[in-house]
């Protein structure tokens, strides 16, 4: 697939239904970072809208700013024997360290005020 094809699909990523039909006929999937899927869950719309201005280059990576976060993505395609076509994974992850971090910290800290786990 082509550069401009991948664009175009990011695109159609800021129309809800178009983005949730993409999904379910596995056109595109997302995976993100703890970090990035936090920042997606609450301005879900709003990161969509970032995605979907992305210019990817030959490579398929970009990279972008959203709220306090640099953003990384990358796109690859995986093969499914099931499928005539390809899907489309895009990759976002974040390189800030220091807010990664802190995240992490409170994960670790609601998991021990929450008791933890218990071994008999």
């Amino acid at each position: 697939m082509s550069t401009k094809n991948i664009i175009d699909l990011l695109h159609m990523t800021c129309d809800r239904t178009k983005r949730d039909l993409l999904n379910e006929f596995k056109v595109l999937s997302f995976c993100f970072s703890n970090q990035v899927q936090r920042v997606a869950d609450d301005k879900k719309e709003e990161f969509y809208k970032v995605l979907s201005v992305l210019d990817v280059d030959e490579n398929w990576y970009a990279e972008a700013s959203f709220h306090n976060l640099n953003l990384i993505v990358n796109v690859f395609d995986i093969a499914d024997e099931k499928q005539s076509e390809n899907t489309f994974i895009v990759h976002v992850i974040s390189i800030d360290e220091e807010l990664e971090q802190k995240l992490q910290q409170d994960d670790i800290n609601a998991f021990l005020e929450n008791g933890g786990i218990e071994i008999d």
